[in-house]
């Protein structure tokens, strides 16, 4: 056997080199777009492309989940790095099949013309794993390119069949939120069955407004009710910018549509009850994940109950048996700190059953259950328990009748209901107290659930409150109900309970020290409006 010639071991070596450098290439996209991949600069024409850390982190991201959504700012680089990932998708695995969609041909071809001048720039040697034997792609056009190793990638502008197709190993969709919303919806329907069998999944877009397909999946992320994984780039995340780029932008394009374009903010395109700025400052500020998740991860728990801590438990209540969910919340009283939350779907006669172990659990708290329709079923569950601190409201439902109410109720319990009544009357005021709350940040809330529906809650025509079409406001309503109640029933009943001390001592059933005693810190949470009054019957 004859030595092999010099020329011959540096082929070799060559060949030993490549093949490391494939296996590396093939096992990290981050490396091989470093070390290889070029792009095409608007200024500076073909350049190396260099990652920036946040953009080497979304390629890690990438790769740990199946389902990413991206927030973002504007020029990011982002769908240059999504067409870089799935140039290594396709050269590096065989038979896979890549769908881009975007709102407009032009911004979809844009991304396949991404695909093949990276490619077109490799190494021959990295070129070679996937061409033909005349050294080309055997299919190369605007729209499409398939690779010898059968994988290809096609791209569409946003139409009522863009999501109809095989069965998909990745979709990139780009500026999701631009396509107008029934159309992204039948998009989005179509797509998902397309990746039923295993596919991948990235969503990118500036936020345009709420409500739209691209906040839906944005949000519900958030709360953990779908896959996708989130991942926001504000303009901040680049290191080249700085508050003079920042500045300039709001100069340039307005500061609500810079806002939109640079601070990943969705602006809402109704008149929100509460201003979208207030929301997120308290999301910046407060918002938090919980210490705890039950109930099959819908009841969040922020903080466990303290010892001498007061605290009230306020409930929306739904059928249980479709989209319209019950929710409730754990606030405390003294703080005004949201300190656990539930929204899901359960019958409403066991939640009034359960809402009694998680008022039991918090110090015995106010329970606060929606009397309105099917509320009366969670309330019976909550009377079957025999739970001495339920909420009561005068048949009236108005603030003034509250007064009227705890006065009364020493004579008869014929102008009282149990749980809290939603009227025509009661609803604006709650309403009102509630955005006063977060305006003049009184509250605590660590919910992003909640301030995701806060977005979508709006005055529509006729001034009425609710949630735009499409979107939930049950921890919204639940939210108001005990900000509420806090807010005025509990002052009243306060000022009531030494109103009543005052009469007891002038028609000589109250001793003078058992009226003085402790008078600065009379405790009416020793039970609800109706529990107090039992006491005071009692003590009669």
């Amino acid at each position: 056997m004859s030595t092999p010639t010099e020329e011959q071991i540096k082929i070799m070596e060559m060949r030993k080199l490549i093949k490391k450098e494939m296996s590396r290439c093939a096992r990290d996209p981050a490396y091989f777009m470093i070390k290889y991949c070029k792009i095409q600069h608007p200024l500076k024409g073909l350049i190396k492309f260099d990652l920036f850390d946040y953009q080497e982190k979304a390629i890690q991201e990438f790769l740990k989940y199946r389902y990413n959504i991206i927030l973002k700012a504007r020029q990011l680089g982002i769908s240059t790095l999504t067409s870089a990932y799935a140039t290594w998708l396709l050269m590096f695995h065989d038979n896979k099949t890549v769908l881009i969609i975007a709102n407009k041909a032009k911004v979809a071809n844009s991304m396949i013309n991404k695909i093949s001048t990276i490619y077109k720039n490799l190494p021959r040697w990295l070129q070679k794993i996937v061409q033909n034997e005349n050294g080309k792609l055997p299919v190369d056009s605007k729209t499409k390119l398939t690779f010898i190793n059968g994988s290809t990638v096609e791209a569409t502008s946003a139409t009522d069949d863009a999501g109809r197709s095989d069965a998909l190993s990745l979709l990139i969709w780009d500026e999701c939120a631009i396509v107008k919303e029934n159309l992204a919806r039948e998009i989005w329907t179509a797509a998902s069955n397309t990746l039923a069998t295993g596919g991948d999944c990235i969503i990118l877009s500036t936020p345009k407004g709420v409500g739209n397909q691209f906040h839906d999946l944005w949000v519900d992320a958030e709360s953990g009710d779908n896959e996708f994984h989130t991942i926001r780039l504000p303009w901040s995340v680049h290191p080249e910018r700085d508050q003079i780029y920042r500045d300039n932008e709001d100069k340039k394009l307005g500061k609500k549509r810079a806002s939109q374009e640079n601070d990943c903010s969705f602006l809402t395109s109704g008149d929100s009850v509460i201003d979208l700025e207030i929301i997120e400052a308290h999301r910046k500020k407060n918002a938090c994940d919980p210490i705890e998740k039950r109930y099959a991860g819908k009841f969040w728990i922020w903080k466990y109950p303290e010892a001498n801590h007061k605290y009230i438990v306020s409930v929306d209540v739904s059928r249980g048996d479709s989209e319209d969910k019950s929710a409730f919340h754990i606030w405390d009283i003294e703080t005004l700190e949201q300190v656990g939350e539930y929204v899901g779907l359960i019958d409403p006669y066991d939640l009034g059953t359960w809402t009694v172990n998680v008022a039991l659990e918090y110090n015995s708290a106010l329970l606060v259950i929606e009397n309105n329709g099917l509320g009366y079923a969670a309330i019976e569950g909550a009377l079957h328990r025999r739970y001495g601190n339920l909420y009561y409201s005068g048949k009236a439902g108005t603030k003034a009748d509250i007064g009227k109410r705890v006065k009364n109720l020493l004579k008869s319990n014929d102008d009282k209901v149990p749980g809290f009544s939603n009227t025509m009357i009661t609803r604006p005021l709650m309403i009102n107290k509630m955005e006063r709350f977060f305006r003049e940040e009184a509250v605590i809330v660590h919910s992003n659930r909640l301030l995701n529906e806060l977005l979508t809650f709006i005055y529509k025509k006729g001034g009425k409150a609710e949630a735009i079409s499409g979107k939930r406001d049950d921890l919204t309503l639940s939210a108001a109900i005990g900000l509420y109640v806090r807010d005025t029933a509990i002052t009243l009943l306060q000022e009531s309970v030494k109103s009543t001390k005052r009469m007891l001592k002038y028609t000589g059933k109250l001793t003078s020290k058992q009226m003085y005693n402790d008078n600065d810190n009379d405790d009416p949470w020793k039970a609800s409006v109706s529990g107090q009054v039992m006491n005071l019957r009692e003590f009669l």
